[in-house]
């Protein structure tokens, strides 16, 4: 069985309180904690948290300092929780998990469960191979797709979910 491999590195701007904020949905997710990220001052000036720490695509870390880069990762410079986490979730996992992003594809649906264009949270994996959806503005059950109807939807890109958690 192929492990799970999450996709998009990235960094982002947070403090201690932050950090605590989003670490146990991150574990969630699948993610480990580095053990050094207690290690740097509170009062460090531009902490980030950073995932493929140590170049492992399921770890997250804290880099600081003046001399802290992005280097291949992206960089996003104010802290954003909503989109940490959907950065966060962005996987090589055929049928995704629970907190990734997709987008609806197909021309806006004869119930109007989605919309094209629109980007909608898997938030459940129900039995029998549903896999349920939400909007993201009102986090109530928009609507499900067995997972061979799947194909109207793609996976949100990263550029996606920064104009979406930041406009």
């Amino acid at each position: 069985m192929k492990e799970l491999k999450f996709t998009q590195p990235f960094a982002m701007k947070c403090n201690q309180e932050q950090f605590e904020s989003v670490k146990d949905d991150l574990i969630e997710m699948g993610y480990e904690i580095d053990d050094d990220v207690y290690d740097i001052p509170i009062d460090t000036p531009q902490r980030m948290i950073i995932t493929y720490y140590s170049d492992n695509n399921d770890s997250v870390g804290i880099i600081s300092g003046k001399g802290a880069t992005c280097s291949y990762h992206t960089c996003i410079e104010t802290w954003n929780r909503d989109l940490c986490l959907a950065l966060a979730s962005m996987t090589d996992k055929e049928y995704g998990i629970v907190g990734e992003w997709w987008k609806w594809i197909q021309p806006t649906d004869t119930y109007n469960e989605f919309t094209q264009g629109k980007l909608y949270s898997l938030i459940e994996v129900a039995s029998n191979n549903h896999y349920h959806f939400t909007m993201d503005d009102c986090g109530d059950l928009n609507g499900w797709y067995k997972t061979t109807h799947l194909k109207h939807f793609t996976k949100a890109t990263t550029q996606e979910l920064i104009k979406h958690f930041t406009n």
